[in-house]
């Protein structure tokens, strides 16, 4: 019974994206880092994948895949981070309609949407407020879907992702 619902959680988790248990250790016990495959990292005692959007990285890190680490996400410092994976910045730029989410970021920075675009498999842009723009007092991210016109709008910065 056990064995089955252990094969049952590692088939939901390879068809969400992750590692199998087999292939890199995921989910394994762990009591520290270096007992976990790399890229991974132990937290809450079992290996796990470091991030998924720049919010799980904080201190101005970024969420980004690693072709050397199996494509599996990793926080890095921003100089570390492969040029390709910078999208081309559209300033004072909106993208009006086609929102499929909106998100509260923590800290002014455009590159957040980009994460938060990239962890969600529907996105194929974003546009970012700073606080006091679209009438929000904090940073604010739509992530847009088809459909969506760029128009001017000061202060905002949108972006298209190419996957």
């Amino acid at each position: 019974m056990r064995g089955a619902a252990l094969a049952l959680i590692v088939g939901a988790a390879a068809g969400l994206g992750v590692p199998a248990l087999s292939q890199t250790g995921f989910g394994q016990q762990c009591v520290r880092n270096s007992e976990c495959d790399a890229p991974l990292i132990c937290r809450y005692g079992r290996c796990k994948v470091e991030c998924t959007t720049n919010r799980d990285c904080g201190d101005g890190r970024f969420c980004v895949a690693t072709g050397a680490a199996a494509g599996l996400p990793q926080c890095t410092d921003r100089g570390a981070i492969v040029v390709s994976w910078f999208p081309k910045l559209l300033a004072d730029t909106v993208i009006w309609g086609g929102d499929i989410a909106d998100v509260p970021l923590a800290r002014a920075a455009p590159l957040d949407c980009h994460s938060e675009c990239l962890a969600n498999p529907d996105c194929v842009g974003w546009s970012y407020a700073p606080p006091g723009v679209a009438g929000r007092n904090v940073p604010w991210c739509y992530l847009k879907g088809p459909g969506g016109q760029a128009q001017s709008r000061a202060g905002s910065v949108s972006a298209m992702v190419v996957r």
